[in-house]
């Protein structure tokens, strides 16, 4: 006898992806207000192009990292695990490649743009966990009077 299984895939929340990325966007808006003057100061005009490709190296990774963790957040509780630890490692890996593959083309300075991949990337880290954290805690909340001991009257 063949059974066939379906599972009811559930759409992408795009409307989160959304917001994260606006958070990251605005993260790294300020990041690079508060960076631009010392930068500039420390590193002269190139240093500043090196501090906004290491920003967006890093709000790269964020986005990418998101991926799994959004798509995973309203299944299982293991698929969630599993889904925080495909997105950490993805991150680690966008993060190596962009940076590793721009710090060895040597159009930019070497010093601020592993700098400002570093801060961008720790920074971002906190705005990551913080926005998959609310949304894991808002996927797996109880709906009101779901766990009622009173039954409805048929």
């Amino acid at each position: 006898m063949i059974m066939s299984t379906t599972q009811t895939t559930k759409p992408f929340p795009v409307r989160d992806l959304l917001k994260i990325s606006a958070l990251t966007a605005g993260v790294v808006i300020v990041l690079a207000a508060i960076g631009y003057y010392p930068t500039a100061r420390l590193a002269g005009p190139a240093g500043l192009g090196a501090m906004f490709v290491g920003l967006l190296i890093s709000a790269t990774a964020t986005l990418v990292g998101c991926l799994p963790g959004l798509q995973a957040s309203s299944g299982a509780s293991d698929d969630r695990h599993t889904a925080i630890m495909i997105g950490m490692g993805l991150r680690v890996l966008v993060v190596a490649l962009l940076g590793i593959s721009t710090a060895l083309s040597g159009l930019l300075p070497h010093r601020p743009l592993l700098i400002w991949l570093g801060v961008g990337y720790l920074t971002l880290l906190f705005v990551d966990t913080l926005a998959i954290y609310t949304r894991f805690a808002r996927a797996t909340q109880t709906p009101p009077g779901a766990n009622s001991p009173i039954t409805p009257e048929e």
